[in-house]
């Protein structure tokens, strides 16, 4: 009989590498489209879920969330208008 303990932590964000289906659900969450999801699943892959500094990722969640907000500020940026 499975642990539902552990299918709960499944999808908290410690799994490395998680199932992409996880990263387009928490995406879809937070408001993103799943191409946003996908490249940042494919961006993680290329970097064998490694950050800048070579370490491993240990919450891919938190990633995820830094990323979204750098994406959405980015987004912010270009449409500000200047006088």
């Amino acid at each position: 009989m499975k642990n539902p303990k552990s299918d709960f932590k499944a999808g908290c964000g410690r799994d490395i590498p998680p199932p992409k289906a996880y990263v387009r659900i928490y995406f879809s969450q937070q408001g993103m489209a799943k191409e946003h999801a996908d490249f940042f699943y494919q961006k993680c892959e290329n970097t064998s879920w490694k950050n800048e500094t070579g370490n491993p990722i240990k919450n891919w969640k938190t990633l995820a969330c830094d990323w979204i907000w750098e994406h959405l500020r980015a987004e912010r940026e270009k449409t500000k208008i200047f006088p």
